[in-house]
């Protein structure tokens, strides 16, 4: 089962008990995210395949809190954050 969604922690947070829930059922679960998001992913125990790497490269995303992090992603410009 593939999760894609948009790249935002609390998007991501939404769907971890229900890929928990599939896990234990026997599925395969991998998220498709952005570079900045796979660390998060990873340490919340679920594979996970980069995609969009040429178009959001790792630092894309600016002042996302993710949890875990011991800081802030760094801006390169391309997308500003509210």
């Amino acid at each position: 089962i593939l999760i894609f969604m948009f790249p935002e922690t609390s998007a991501f947070i939404s769907t971890f008990k229900v890929a928990r829930d599939l896990l234990s059922r026997g599925h395969t679960v991998i998220y498709v995210t952005v570079p900045d998001f796979m660390p998060f992913i990873k340490r919340e125990g679920f594979d996970a395949r980069i995609i969009f790497a040429d178009k959001y490269p790792a630092g894309t995303f600016t002042k996302i809190f993710i949890p875990g992090s011991e800081s802030l992603v760094e801006h390169k410009g391309t997308v500003k954050a509210g």
